[in-house]
């Protein structure tokens, strides 16, 4: 078994939610490779009937499912129970106390989308589809993609004040259907201030920002979030960074992850943040 120069993964989504496989295969896979530890992060429940977040009556039996793995890999791999909460502005916040009370080790925070569900009942997200991202502008963004960015940046800024959470999943994850820059360019002075004060924001804060392979995993994206301009701005402000996969498939975990601390050492960073022995510390790179 080879070991890895960096062996770690804690965005992951396995069969509790919209990923393939199980815990244990994605456990099998991490320690076939070498990997150090693993963290476990299904969707949580939200407060709207889909079919990619964990079932509220299934939140049990997932946490139960990682404590049997944790016993049963301890001494091989270190496994860390989490969730990846969706911020919903006035429904949900990953501040709540209920998640605080499940005893998790860890939780990654995301907007998916950046309208509060009075406006959007069926919580259309900025990622899902084309058709979500039209149903936004038209319905709540005057067919502006700026007035979007602004919103969903926004959004992201509030996140990080409001706190509860330790990771901050895909940073510019609404730029994933804007495939040949179908709804707005990155060079956009606009879409660069958006992005600037969302970093300003994660900068004062304590948050690890996390450089996410997923969308080139699916083969959404032939980039990485953040895109690379937006990781260098996260380096010259100092902000602490974590390679994730995103993977919704076992064979996933460690997806470009070479490729992306080569990206990081480009960039300017020296180090990298993975949860281990129960604390997260900087690794050097």
């Amino acid at each position: 078994m080879k070991t890895r120069v960096f062996g770690s993964n804690y965005h992951m989504h396995n069969d509790f939610c919209d990923g393939e496989g199980s815990i244990e295969d994605y456990v099998r896979a991490g320690a076939e490779r070498g990997f150090t530890a693993l963290g476990f992060s299904s969707h949580a429940p939200i407060p709207v009937e889909n079919d990619w977040t964990l079932k509220e009556e299934r939140l049990g039996l997932y946490l139960a499912e990682l404590e049997r793995q944790k016993k049963r890999w301890k001494g091989r791999i270190e496994i860390y129970k989490g969730l990846e909460i969706d911020y919903i502005p006035g429904a949900q916040s990953p501040a709540d106390s209920k998640w605080k009370e499940l005893g998790l080790d860890f939780a990654i925070a995301s907007v998916h989308s950046p309208c509060p569900l009075e406006q959007n009942p069926d919580y259309a997200c900025v990622d899902s589809s084309k058709n979500a991202i039209e149903w936004l502008l038209d319905n709540a963004y005057q067919g502006s993609f700026e007035l979007l960015s602004e919103a969903y940046y926004a959004r992201v800024a509030e996140l990080v004040r409001l706190d509860g959470f330790d990771v901050l999943a895909h940073f510019d994850v609404l730029k994933k259907k804007n495939n040949d820059n179908e709804y707005f360019s990155e060079d956009a002075g606009w879409y660069r201030r958006h992005v600037a004060s969302a970093l300003e924001a994660l900068a004062a804060s304590d948050k690890i920002m996390e450089l996410n392979t997923g969308a080139i995993c699916r083969s959404a994206l032939d980039v990485l979030y953040p895109s690379p301009w937006i990781l260098a701005n996260a380096a010259k402000r100092g902000i602490r960074i974590v390679i994730n996969s995103d993977a919704h498939r076992p064979r996933d975990i460690d997806c470009r992850f070479e490729e992306s601390i080569a990206l990081c050492k480009d960039v300017g960073y020296n180090e990298i943040w993975a949860l281990l022995d129960g604390a997260w510390k900087a690794l050097p790179i």
